[in-house]
């Protein structure tokens, strides 16, 4: 029934798969794309633009820290996830200026990421022990993660375009990654049903408890997800419907 309403249904209000969540979020964004882009000019005066930061980190920090936002699933992570969106189309038309400003200053702010990375583990290892609320560990929407997010954009935005060779393989990736997203969720259930319960932990019981086995799992769904969206882009017509 891939083409009744139902399944139609499912697909455009995220209910078809768990990672599906954001696809009614992504609808409104991309229906408001236009008319943002002609306020552009209005949106990229710093002051706007930074009022819009000042707004985003507060509904996150509200969201994170105090009360969690009670708007329906869309509105709600359209709230605390408008500012990416903004960020990339303003980034988009300063894009050689925002590179040798990047260059720059790079290595600070390579530390500055590597940094970051000690201090969300202990903020959030404290909120949980502190509070019991698995919660603080596992939200998306922790300023401290999405500051983290943004220094990680710009470190590889830095290194892809200062490597030719490394940003057409990432290029060829980026085509090919819309349709992982809908595929990596069969492909690991496959892997995990089939070759982890199936085979692995009924010879290694303590396989599970390993340091390399997330690595192990998540390279190897990664990999064959890839892989196969390759071989099913290379279908005539197929790019129409897998993006």
């Amino acid at each position: 029934e891939i083409f009744s309403l139902k399944f139609i249904d499912s697909l455009l209000l995220g209910k078809a798969s768990y990672q599906l969540y954001f696809i009614p979020t992504l609808i409104i964004f991309y229906i408001f794309f236009p008319f943002m882009h002609k306020l552009m000019p209005v949106i990229k005066k710093w002051r706007v633009f930074f009022l819009l930061i000042v707004i985003q980190v507060a509904l996150m920090t509200f969201d994170y820290y105090i009360e969690s936002i009670t708007y329906k699933q869309p509105i709600r992570i359209a709230l605390l996830s408008f500012l990416p969106f903004i960020i990339g189309m303003v980034a988009s038309h300063h894009q050689d200026t925002i590179y040798v400003k990047i260059k720059k200053y790079f290595t600070p702010i390579l530390l500055f990421l590597f940094l970051l990375l000690p201090i969300i583990y202990y903020h959030c290892k404290i909120l949980v022990v502190s509070t019991h609320k698995t919660s603080y560990l596992y939200s998306q929407y922790h300023p401290l993660n999405y500051l983290y997010t943004v220094v990680l954009t710009i470190v590889l935005f830095y290194l892809f375009e200062t490597k030719l060779k490394a940003n057409k393989f990432v290029a060829y990736l980026s085509r090919l990654s819309f349709f992982v997203f809908f595929l990596h969720v069969f492909i690991q259930s496959f892997v995990w049903d089939h070759a982890v319960e199936a085979v692995l932990i009924k010879s290694y019981p303590n396989l599970l408890f390993n340091w390399w086995f997330d690595i192990s799992f998540f390279a190897t769904v990664a990999i064959a997800s890839f892989i196969i969206a390759a071989i099913i882009h290379k279908l005539p017509y197929i790019k129409t419907i897998t993006g």
